[in-house]
């Protein structure tokens, strides 16, 4: 799994099902099909991966940066999860192992949700549209400049939604 060039580009990225969809899939099929696995060995076998490449994006990116600049090195010793990992005891627990040092938790503790990461990231967005400022990130996406992101399609027709007794 680590042969795929997802795994060593730089950040900022973006993981879509361009890297691992359906293709992958059918590759994860075959495995168990004809190598006998089980589906909780494929389960387990992509928990534990995902808690390697976070554990060693953290140590690539973060930790060298940190190693050079110690106020910095304080300040991020916190891991927030959220998304439907932060549900997940065995990736929480694996996360915790292969960070040492580091204070693993969900977006809870924060007083964030972690299942509301979308809507929040939704609410960002439309409050930056609403502001004309951009959103993209080119290195990420391939824009050739920041742009503002969305359309504001305001309804023509005034609708009241207020009705008499």
């Amino acid at each position: 799994m680590k042969t795929r060039d997802y795994t060593d580009r730089e950040p900022p990225k973006s993981l879509g099902k361009e890297e691992f969809g359906e293709d992958y899939e059918e590759l994860i099929s075959a495995h168990r099909t004809d190598g006998g696995l089980m589906s909780q060995d494929i389960i387990a076998t992509l928990t534990e991966f995902t808690a390697v490449m976070v554990a060693e994006s953290y140590h690539r990116y973060i930790r060298q940066r940190l190693d050079r600049d110690a106020t910095a090195a304080t300040a991020a010793r916190d891991l927030f999860v959220s998304g439907g990992g932060a549900h997940n005891p065995a990736l929480m627990r694996s996360l915790g192992d292969r960070l040492p040092g580091v204070d693993v938790a969900t977006t809870a503790e924060l007083g964030v949700d972690p299942d509301a990461k979308e809507a929040m990231c939704f609410a960002l967005l439309a409050h930056q549209t609403l502001r004309g400022l951009p959103t993209n990130v080119p290195g990420v996406t391939g824009a050739s400049r920041p742009a503002v992101l969305g359309k504001i399609c305001p309804h023509t027709v005034h609708l009241n939604t207020h009705t008499s007794p």
